[in-house]
């Protein structure tokens, strides 16, 4: 990998995508209701989800059966040149969350993508599988960004954008191309790390660490009460 890295060459190109569009949306709907996997990821105006003027300029879902035999990765423009009205877009992301049963759901510290969604939206998804937290359970001392472990574990090349052009001061087509990068490797990482976990550490994964993300979005969203006393 690092050979790689140094020369420039990588052992996997970067996955296909379409945008959603007027004359695509119905192939997106057939390809959602489809899905086993559903693994989403949002592109932001900031990281400060709670302040007035936060908006979240697209939202990307990688999609395929439970084996991972085929892969079909979809990016939605939201807040940066949308094709639907807000009021369309509260809609369809309360379908889509909706529809998510029998479904498993990846992120990647997708808690802060459910805030963003909650936020803006009043929706989120109920979320699975993380593959951030799964890597930090096989490995706690190695960093766990996704673009780290794209290019570790997937052979991807380096697909980062600026601060400045994740924030959205780009063509919306690379926005949206980084958008879907994210969400497919995110789908993709999750069962190589679940298959680097011995019985245990699936334990802890399933039964512990993914019910305490979905605890503290609620945290997060609502604030906790504490008594000082």
């Amino acid at each position: 990998r690092y050979a790689q890295v140094l020369k420039g060459t990588f052992s996997q190109k970067m996955p296909d995508w379409r945008p959603v569009d007027r004359g695509s949306f119905d192939k997106f709907i057939q390809d959602w209701i489809a899905a086993e996997v559903v693994a989403f990821d949002v592109e932001t105006t900031g990281l400060e989800w709670y302040q007035s003027d936060f908006k979240v300029n697209s939202i990307a879902f990688s999609l395929s059966d439970k084996a991972g035999t085929y892969e079909k990765n979809w990016a939605i423009p939201l807040a940066k040149s949308p094709i639907l009205s807000h009021e369309l877009q509260v809609k369809l992301l309360q379908e889509l969350t909706r529809s998510t049963g029998g479904k498993t759901v990846r992120g990647q510290f997708a808690k802060f993508d459910n805030n963003c969604l909650m936020r803006c939206y009043g929706v989120k998804f109920r979320l699975d599988e993380d593959s951030g937290l799964a890597h930090h359970i096989v490995d706690e001392n190695s960093a766990h960004g996704l673009k780290l472990l794209t290019r570790q574990f997937l052979g991807w090349p380096d697909y980062d954008l600026t601060t400045k052009e994740k924030k959205g001061d780009t063509k919306l087509s690379k926005l949206l191309a980084y958008n879907a990068y994210d969400s497919a490797g995110t789908r993709q990482l999750v069962p190589i790390f679940i298959k680097k976990m011995d019985e245990d550490e699936r334990w802890l994964y399933r039964s512990v660490v993914m019910p305490a993300a979905r605890a503290f979005e609620e945290i997060e969203q609502n604030g906790l009460y504490v008594d000082l006393e």
